[in-house]
């Protein structure tokens, strides 16, 4: 029976998979909220992702030393408090999505790609800025 037994072990070891999910994480992150790996691996890191993500939405101390305890770079944490914490404000979860792609030749596995709900770009910030900076000027 498997009652109270939390997570999946991904055929690793405690350190291995600990590593895995934060450079998964920090992968996530640093991407622009999307990431391909397996369905496996997107199953495991996804709640992670979303405790993340709710942490950055608080953007307090307490929040960026957790944050800062998976990423070990002040920078990035920074970054993810501002930018994603900011964006999902006022969503109560569910900020990522699996999505199916394919199955990798040789082992068959279900490739995915890990993205957010609402995606965030640069593009658009960008836009919004030098529309913003136009209006000023005018």
């Amino acid at each position: 029976m498997k009652h109270r037994v939390f997570g999946r072990k991904l055929n690793r070891d405690y350190d291995h998979r600990r590593a895995l999910f934060k450079n998964l994480a920090r992968a996530f992150f640093i991407n622009q909220g999307k990431i391909k790996t397996t369905l496996a691996k997107a199953k495991a890191v996804q709640p992670l992702i979303e405790r993340m993500i709710t942490k950055a939405k608080k953007g307090d101390l307490v929040a960026r030393r957790w944050l800062f305890r998976y990423f070990q770079d002040q920078h990035l944490v920074n970054q993810v408090v501002k930018r994603f914490g900011a964006r999902f404000k006022k969503r109560d979860g569910g900020y990522t999505r699996i999505v199916k792609i394919k199955r990798r030749q040789g082992d068959d596995a279900i490739i995915v790609r890990l993205e957010l709900v609402e995606p965030i770009s640069d593009r658009s910030d960008q836009s919004n800025k030098s529309n913003q900076s136009d209006k000023a000027n005018k």
